[in-house]
């Protein structure tokens, strides 16, 4: 190469080339790290058929949603339909942590439902729990995620709350206090739980599951041994139920939730970028296959 165009020709080629290969990556990983795990696995109804139909891709409430921060003070807006459901759930999300004493709900300190707004007290030094598993030892992950288990299981005594995710989950450095956020797709469960009601339960686990294993494409941060993490807050969580959920129908169905989440990543961000979530769903799908409650090891235990 040198020989025919001259060594500044071909300096100048392999640095434009590195230049436009960078961009390339840099676009490329902006888009992708533009979604959450669960902006199109969205529950709205208690029906099992039902909830793999609103499994929609497109615009959610993730993505019509705006957050700030302001002193001390999380302004969050949405469509006036959306601000009261989620206040309304928040409200009901918060004296259920108060009764359970297993979470918090951050107080909403002003509400503005017309104009779709409502402000939030930021929970100080709170570290959501995806970034405190990238930092943790093997212990405290599980303890951590012990802790969202009886949350998750104090919650489905009464409602559902559609996108328990680990962004969702905040610790609060000082006491590690759980506050769990975001109760704007929650719902009330029937009573008594018949068997469209208890299959509602089958979200919440498999988003956690799915942003547990997730691993952002061109990322090198991931939770460290998944599987480990996953199997104690499943067994935690099972322990904790009050038996409405069936672990044997959530295993059947977990493989039909990956398949529509990819679906719709494929719809959303089309499907060469879809193909990159397909090891971390491969991931979630063999541990969910395979777990079983009388295999679980002791907490601490490998």
């Amino acid at each position: 190469l040198y020989p025919r165009i001259g060594m500044a020709a071909a300096a100048w080629s392999m640095s434009s080339g590195f230049l436009i290969r960078s961009m390339f990556l840099a676009w490329r990983y902006h888009n992708l790290s533009g979604a959450g795990v669960a902006e199109t696995w969205l529950p709205h109804s208690g029906d099992a058929r039902r909830i793999l139909d609103e499994l929609r891709p497109g615009l959610t409430t993730a993505r019509a949603t705006q957050v700030s921060f302001d002193a001390g003070r999380v302004l969050k807006r949405q469509s006036p339909e959306q601000a009261r459901r989620e206040f309304e759930n928040s409200e009901a999300g918060r004296s259920l942590g108060a009764q359970s004493g297993s979470f918090a709900v951050p107080p909403i300190l002003e509400s503005d439902l017309e104009a779709g707004l409502l402000v939030f007290e930021e929970i100080q030094a709170g570290q959501p729990l995806a970034k405190l598993l990238l930092l943790a030892s093997p212990q405290e992950a599980e303890a951590r995620v012990a802790q969202a288990a009886v949350a998750l299981a104090s919650i489905h005594e009464q409602r559902t709350h559609g996108d328990f995710s680990l962004s969702n989950l905040l610790f609060r450095s000082q006491d590690q206090q759980l506050f769990v956020v975001d109760w704007s797709v929650a719902h009330w469960l029937g009573e008594p739980k018949d068997e469209a009601e208890r299959s509602s339960l089958d979200p919440d686990l498999g988003i956690f599951l799915l942003s547990l294993f997730y691993r952002r494409p061109l990322s090198t941060s991931a939770v460290r041994n998944p599987e480990r993490i996953a199997r104690a807050f499943l067994r935690t969580y099972l322990e904790n139920c009050s038996g409405a959920f069936d672990l044997d129908r959530f295993q059947r169905v977990f493989p039909e939730l990956l398949e529509r989440f990819a679906r719709d990543r494929a719809a959303v961000r089309g499907p060469l970028r879809a193909l990159l979530y397909r090891p971390s769903l491969r991931r979630a799908a063999r541990f969910v296959k395979t777990f079983k409650l009388d295999t679980v090891p002791g907490m601490g235990n490998s």
